[in-house]
């Protein structure tokens, strides 16, 4: 039993050596080749099915440069210049193409290529050719039986096409995490899934866990969500990175029909240890092609790679030893040891600047505009108008009050009238200052001063400009890029709003003119028309509104860093009590503390 003992431990020593020995003469790297075959699994997994060549291209070269003459096993090196081969003839390069198939011979006479690849015809060319060019006879092609458990798409597909790799689901439920099991009759060292929804622009590639005897792809709820149908096909590889076994290809998938109930005796999708599949967020919160914010997605302190593996309103942040995890995009939380860090603020909360606004007053048609209260009409700073007995109104063109024998009544009906339409009213400039409560939402405040207001001297023009205002800025973290930045408001305050109407005629004197009971005043006539009748021209005529208001409107903030702004803005202006509704751009410039 002893010697039986020693004799097992010998053998078993001496094979140990004896693999040792082979993998230091072959010179073979075992740093290099995981390096070089994860740029192969990009390559042809990722930008290859997705259609870009170039980048396939470029990281097959590189995989062959880190292998230089003897960093890497023949096989390797073979499987890198027959992929290489195929890239460049689909990128219509069909002797580079030939080149790189003959350099895969040359380094293993055995290397094949995937049925897939030589279903386009350019590609078998170039094959054959290269198989001749090196004399090296092809390796014997083995078809293995087709499964009839496989689902094939509509209109069939042939057994090649299928392979033996068995997807038995046919038919799953929407609104469930989808599991794909696949079954292989041979030991594979990896199987990687393809698969496509209508949604989808290019195939998703993943590597299908082990699950036992089975292999397993769980496919997300961001793309099991809603009814329809899934592409999908598979492939088995061995240790080297050969295609072993497939089933489906691109041209010919195997088809999954997600629906919202399945047929009566159908059982749903589950995993290999018989569990059922996880439900996914109400489909009534989501819409088709807009993956919901919750579904398959990391919870606050989840290790993660990036943002968009993160639950809505969180970041991937790295924590104070560099571990990325899910945290609060916003001001929340804190850091420490291993767990989460609160991230950092990423733009100017406080802003403060000045801004120049100009104010249009919408001007309805009116007649005796003189002698209404919500007007003010000037004649070289006499006041000009209102009731010819009382002092009723703010301001009285043709009115002589006491101790004011300057100021002129005029006749009723004969007291000024105006078309109506939009009138350049008072000019004015604020400084802002804005504070930002969210990443989109400022509450701010304004205080500036107005121009341009009326000058009579019964009328007193509230000059200031007092003004609170909120603003949400469109668009994630909206303020931590330069660029246009579009936004929409609302506010309102304090403020006076006047619209002057120039060369108002009134005729001067007292009385009512409808009625023919009326005085002119001749000595206020600046011209007498045809008709021989008094006329007091070049009055101005001021429209007055406020003074309080609202506003509603919106514009953007182009910033040029990420401390500087420049605003532009356009409003709607609703001066109460007086109202005269108008329109108000801004212009203006903010720096960000």
């Amino acid at each position: 039993m002893r010697r039986s003992s020693f004799r097992t431990v010998a053998l078993l020593c001496s094979a140990l050596l004896a693999g040792s020995v082979a993998h230091l003469a072959s010179g073979a790297d075992a740093k290099v080749e995981t390096e070089a075959r994860k740029l192969q699994e990009n390559a042809m997994d990722v930008d290859f099915l997705g259609l870009d060549l170039a980048g396939a291209k470029k990281k097959l070269q590189d995989a062959l440069k880190k292998c230089g003459e003897d960093k890497c096993s023949k096989k390797l090196v073979a499987s890198l210049h027959r992929d290489l081969g195929v890239v460049l003839v689909n990128n219509k390069d069909p002797k580079g193409g030939q080149s790189e198939l003959e350099a895969a011979l040359d380094a293993d006479e055995s290397v094949t290529v995937s049925k897939d690849y030589l279903d386009n015809p350019d590609v078998k060319k170039a094959w054959e050719a290269a198989k001749k060019a090196g004399s090296a006879a092809p390796p014997p092609t083995t078809t293995k039986p087709a499964s009839t458990s496989t689902s094939a798409p509509k209109g069939g597909s042939d057994s090649s096409d299928e392979g033996s790799l068995t997807i038995k689901t046919k038919i799953a439920e929407a609104g469930y995490k989808l599991p794909v099991v696949i079954d292989t009759e041979e030991e594979a060292d990896k199987i990687k899934l393809s698969y496509k929804t209508a949604a989808m622009d290019k195939y998703k590639t993943v590597e299908a866990k082990k699950a036992g005897k089975k292999y397993l792809v769980e496919i997300g709820c961001e793309d099991a969500q809603f009814p329809g149908e899934i592409k999908v096909y598979a492939r088995a590889y061995d240790d080297q990175g050969n295609e072993v076994d497939h089933a489906g290809s691109p041209k010919k998938p195997l088809v999954i029909k997600l629906v919202d109930k399945l047929p009566e005796g159908e059982e749903g999708a589950s995993y290999p240890d018989g569990k059922e599949a996880e439900k996914c967020t109400d489909k009534a919160d989501c819409q088709p092609g807009f993956p919901c914010a919750s579904a398959n997605k990391k919870h606050q302190g989840d290790g993660c790679e990036n943002d968009d593996e993160c639950d809505s309103g969180l970041a991937c942040v790295p924590n104070d030893n560099g571990t990325k995890w899910c945290y609060e995009s916003g001001d929340g939380g804190g850091g420490g040891g291993d767990g989460p860090k609160k991230p950092a603020r990423k733009f100017k909360r406080l802003w403060i600047g000045a801004d120049f606004q100009a104010d249009f007053l919408m001007l309805g048609s009116q007649n005796d505009i003189c002698k209404a209260n919500t007007w003010a009409c000037v004649y070289n700073g006499d006041v000009v108008g209102a009731d010819g007995n009382t002092y009723g109104g703010n301001h009285d063109v043709g009115l002589t009050r006491q101790g004011h024998p300057e100021d002129i009544d005029t006749i009723l009906g004969q007291s000024g009238k105006t078309s109506g339409g939009p009138a350049l009213g008072t000019l004015r400039v604020f400084v802002s200052f804005d504070y930002f409560i969210t990443d989109n939402i400022s509450l701010g405040l304004r205080l500036g001063r107005a121009f341009r207001g009326n000058d009579a001297n019964s009328v007193t023009f509230f000059p200031w400009h007092i003004e609170a205002r909120g603003q949400y800025f469109f668009g994630k973290d909206p303020l931590a890029t330069t660029g246009f930045k579009p936004y929409a408001m609302v506010g309102g305050g304090a403020a006076e709003f006047d619209a002057p109407v120039p060369n108002v005629k009134v005729m001067p004197g007292t009385g009512d003119a409808s009625t023919g009971q009326y005085t002119s005043n001749m000595n206020a006539c600046t011209e007498i028309d045809a008709a021989g009748t008094c006329r007091l021209g070049n009055v101005t005529a001021y429209r007055l509104a406020g003074q309080g208001f609202a506003e509603i409107g919106g514009g953007f903030w182009y910033l040029a860093t990420e401390n500087i702004a420049i605003n532009v803005a356009a409003k709607l202006l609703f001066p109460l009590p007086t109202f005269s509704p108008g329109v108000a751009p801004e212009v203006g410039v903010k720096f960000g503390f």
